[in-house]
């Protein structure tokens, strides 16, 4: 017999909340793009608006089925969450785009944890719509604290390291192909903006992962070999939409950059993918995501506060590098030890009921177990 409607995903996506989360989505674009023209940010807001309205419509009206409402959600998250960075990145390529700066007053902590809030708001509310109309997903049940910390682990040193080797890659090919590569610099200068900016890219994996390959894990629970590559497709576009920043100022080598910075964040969704769709398990990616951002923040900083008397500077960018070195070196022993031991590939579970394999959502043909389900996290 099936489980009643569980009242956790029914109460997420009641229709308070789905007009609590769509006004929240809206004012905090509107509050992003306050140093903006007018005209310009008005037309920005209005898409998010709408793509958020959109989605809140197919979670109210729709069952999850069909290609066609699994893009249709998934584009209208990612508008609704990363809009404001999609055209922030196209600000950066476009010079003609003027821009008042802000400041660093204590608003500024309004788009630090708004962004992440609302993308994990986002995951949770198509979560709930999933559940809700799929059932759950299967994650091995039973397994100590400790193996999942360590598979978790080990999920994360591998996402760092391939991030780190994507973005060694991602120079070199810029180098071959002769296009610019240009190094932003970091708009802080006192000792609290400094804090401040290090929050920020260290929430960037929480304001990103969760939208870019936990709804498309969501969407597509359990893809065939083809469904995969497009998926993964899908999601790189998206990744790649708010890094294209990295393209300003190639001048006629823009198209190239353009697609360098495509294939960087295909091999970053890509592999991303894979540990999520493996492990059924989004906080590693997220962390690892936030690591490398600090130690890229940690040797900018380094270089910046060279021979700072700034005592308090010098802690955080030695205490940021020591310990991003010291959890890869952790985590690559503990990959280490759970390949040697067999586990790392060790999550699918294959029910056999009537001769046939279970898939990762319920069906008639394979009931849910008692506590042998839970969502992806």
């Amino acid at each position: 017999m099936y489980a009643t409607r569980n009242p956790a995903p029914a109460a997420l996506t009641s229709p308070v909340s789905l007009a609590a989360w769509w006004a929240t989505a809206t004012v905090l674009a509107a509050w992003s793009l306050r140093g903006f023209p007018a005209g310009v940010g008005v037309a920005v807001i209005a898409v998010v608006a709408v793509a958020a309205g959109v989605l809140v419509v197919l979670v109210r009206r729709y069952p999850l089925s069909g290609n066609q409402i699994r893009v249709a959600a998934y584009v209208c998250a990612f508008v609704a969450t990363q809009a404001v960075g999609v055209f922030n990145a196209i600000a950066v390529m476009t010079p003609g785009i003027s821009y008042t700066p802000q400041g660093f007053g204590p608003q500024i902590l309004i788009e630090v944890f708004g962004g992440p809030a609302l993308s994990v708001w986002t995951f949770v509310l198509v979560r709930a719509w999933v559940i809700d109309s799929r059932g759950l997903f299967a994650r091995p049940a039973g397994r100590s604290r400790f193996v999942r910390l360590s598979v978790g682990g080990a999920a994360a040193a591998a996402s760092l390291l391939v991030l780190f080797a994507a973005n060694i890659g991602y120079h070199t090919l810029i180098g071959l192909a002769a296009v610019p590569d240009i190094d932003y610099p970091m708009h802080a200068h006192s000792t609290g903006q400094w804090l401040v900016l290090a929050l920020s890219l260290a929430l960037a994996g929480v304001a990103e992962e969760p939208v870019f390959v936990g709804i498309a894990v969501l969407l597509w629970p359990r893809p065939t070999g083809r469904t995969f590559v497009a998926v993964w497709v899908l999601t790189a576009l998206a990744r790649a939409g708010i890094h294209l920043y990295y393209a300003a100022g190639a001048d006629a080598a823009t198209a190239i950059a353009v697609l360098l910075v495509v294939l960087w964040c295909g091999v970053w969704s890509g592999f991303n993918l894979f540990l999520v769709y493996r492990t059924r398990r989004l906080w590693p990616v997220i962390l690892a995501h936030g690591l490398q951002n600090t130690l890229g923040f940690a040797a900018a900083l380094s270089i910046s506060t060279a021979g700072s008397a700034d005592e308090l500077l010098l802690v955080v960018t030695a205490g940021l590098i020591l310990g991003t070195m010291l959890f890869i070196v952790v985590a690559v022993v503990c990959f280490l030890v759970m390949s040697v031991r067999r586990l790392w590939f060790g999550f699918r579970r294959t029910d056999q009921v009537k001769g046939r394999n279970c898939p990762l959502v319920q069906t008639p043909q394979c009931p849910p177990e008692p506590q042998s389900h839970q969502t992806i996290g």
